[in-house]
């Protein structure tokens, strides 16, 4: 969630409630569905974010997502030990704005139960300009993107084996630790 008054707190509690009732993974504030409102954006900004939320959802195909640059999100704690023990140190490799993008491409292989809440977006009680820096953050995504299009997705079945091997791992060192 940004801390810019644009994004609406009180809206975590319905994100809360949604994904505990549904067990979803993954929750996320969305500006792309049916009682969404974005308010003060400029035009400019307006397409750019619909531009790539069309772009993405034609390339990356993350089930149940819209809105892919939209870091207002809850992510629930075992889906996140799942990425950790799949990707460990390679799971955050993104700053700023692209790690937003970059955190869903890593979920896709473990099939996350996602939900979008609509949400209305008040660029109009932003403080102060935005801080993005635009050229740098489409660069960032569209190497993103490019990558997810090339590289070989995990399947399942590896992501089982480094599951049950770190798992393993983990067993045996919580062993060794207690001689």
């Amino acid at each position: 969630m940004d801390c810019d008054n644009t994004q609406p707190p009180e809206l975590l509690i319905k994100m809360y409630e949604t994904m505990i009732a549904g067990s979803y993974d993954i929750a996320i504030a969305s500006r792309y569905r049916k009682g969404s409102k974005v308010i003060g954006l400029s035009k400019f900004r307006e397409v750019m974010s619909y531009g790539a939320s069309w772009l993405f959802r034609i390339a990356a195909r993350v089930p149940g997502v819209r809105d892919y640059t939209c870091g207002y999100r809850l992510y629930n704690r075992t889906f996140v030990s799942k990425l950790d023990m799949y990707y460990g140190e390679s799971l955050f490799t993104e700053s700023g704005f692209a790690c937003m993008i970059d955190l869903l491409l890593k979920a896709k292989p473990l099939k996350p139960k996602i939900v979008e809440i609509p949400m209305v977006l008040r660029y109009d009680e932003k403080p102060s300009a935005s801080k993005m820096k635009i050229i740098k953050t489409i660069t960032r995504t569209l190497k993103l993107l490019f990558k997810n299009l090339t590289s070989a997705a995990p399947t399942a079945a590896n992501l089982g084996k480094t599951f049950n091997q770190q798992e393993t791992a983990r067993i045996s060192l919580k062993i060794t630790n207690r001689k």
